[in-house]
């Protein structure tokens, strides 16, 4: 079996293209940018949701019972000022 999938990065979010394996349709998913968010923090809230929808799509779950998984986190990195 095989899976493919493609990412459009667009205006206002990016669009998530899964092909269906049992149909040969495609599943589109869009990631748009929130309203109450700008610059930066857009594109990686954005990202995080379709990252997680990408993980989903290949049946890869967090699990507590796993030795290993995949986390997708923002962090927040610290700056001079943030020193003082």
């Amino acid at each position: 079996m095989n899976w493919e999938c493609n990412i459009k990065k667009v205006e206002n979010g990016f669009i998530l293209e899964k092909h269906d394996n049992e149909d040969g349709g495609i599943m589109e998913s869009v990631f748009e940018y929130k309203e109450d968010l700008d610059g930066e923090d857009n594109d990686l809230e954005a990202v995080q949701r379709m990252l997680y929808e990408l993980l989903e799509y290949f049946a890869i779950f967090y699990s507590k019972h796993n030795k290993k998984n995949i986390k997708v986190e923002i962090e927040n990195n610290k700056t001079d000022e943030d020193k003082d």
